[in-house]
């Protein structure tokens, strides 16, 4: 009963016209990813899943593209680490608003307009290789692979992405392991770049089937 009682309170008074400050530690957003970048490298990594070398490579190519800029309460610093602490860790809207101390529907915004942005990308950083592309040194000097694979280009794989959609295609979308996710499929050069990515497969779709999607018309 208590906690039924205290719960009626919260929410007449969270929609009463008396409002005031929610978050309001003192380390905000700013402040927290500024201390990222400026500290050790290893814990930028392990919020931000990149250096903070890389971190602002990425900003800076974004910004100069003219797909990003400073707002208000926004620098395109913070926004990017929003984007990409989102990314690496999976959290919630609520989650990243208690982080970064801005309002859900800042967050949620600022998010799409970065997700917009990056993708836009996709054609000058994904590329498929040409056509007279040379046996590459990790082919090339490893007996186990050459000769027998000097015609090859990169590497193929699949993997699950945790999805969320509505319940009247989630039977579609529910992998063998039993979750829902997207099938994705990607194609990487022996230097890590990738040259090929499809996406928006549903989970129970078998991995020789959106191989030959892509062979067929995925291109």
């Amino acid at each position: 009963m208590a906690y039924v009682l205290d719960h009626v309170r919260y929410r007449v008074e969270s929609q009463s016209l008396t409002r005031r400050p929610m978050r309001t530690g003192p380390l905000s957003g700013h402040i927290f990813v500024h201390e990222l970048l400026q500290g050790h490298e290893a814990r930028a990594y392990e919020n931000l899943r990149m250096t903070p070398r890389l971190f602002l490579k990425l900003r800076d190519v974004l910004i100069n593209k003219g797909l990003m800029k400073d707002t208000t309460n926004l620098t395109c610093t913070e926004q990017l680490a929003i984007f990409l602490h989102a990314l690496g860790h999976g959290v919630s809207n609520r989650v990243l608003s208690e982080r970064f101390h801005h309002s859900g529907e800042t967050i949620s915004r600022h998010f799409n307009a970065v997700l917009k942005a990056v993708v836009s990308l996709k054609r000058e950083y994904i590329n498929l290789p040409q056509n007279d592309v040379q046996v590459h040194p990790h082919v090339r000097h490893n007996k186990i692979f050459y000769p027998y694979f000097k015609n090859a280009v990169g590497v193929i794989d699949g993997t699950h992405i945790p999805a969320l959609v509505r319940k009247n295609k989630a039977t579609r979308y529910r992998n063998r392991k039993g979750w829902i996710s997207q099938n994705v499929m990607a194609a990487c050069s022996f230097d890590l770049q990738f040259q090929y990515v499809a996406v928006g497969w549903e989970g129970s779709t078998a991995d020789m089937r959106v191989l030959r999607w892509a062979l067929e018309s995925g291109f």
